[in-house]
């Protein structure tokens, strides 16, 4: 089986008026899509389309240490972007 390789992404987002740069790396684990996500140069956190809600959430704990704000910024932009992969 070929897998489709996804290109790793970049975007910027500002928060509280902060800019913060994103870079996110798209790939598929046992058939759903999920992102490796790093901002501002950060540890990695992966986040993934919820199966319930199916939006885009974090899926790791460490997660959970990154500002709500910071979060809900990123999994805006990432749910904007499992949109166009799933059309």
């Amino acid at each position: 089986m070929k897998k489709n390789k996804q290109k790793t992404f970049e975007f910027d987002i500002t928060v509280n008026g902060s800019p913060m740069n994103v870079i996110a790396t798209p790939y598929i684990a046992v058939d759903k899509q999920r992102f490796r996500v790093s901002y501002n140069g950060g540890p990695v956190h992966v986040f993934g389309v919820d199966d319930i809600s199916h939006e885009v959430t974090y899926m790791d704990g460490a997660a959970t240490a990154i500002a709500p704000e910071i979060r809900n910024a990123i999994e805006e932009e990432l749910q904007q972007y499992a949109l166009q992969l799933a059309a």
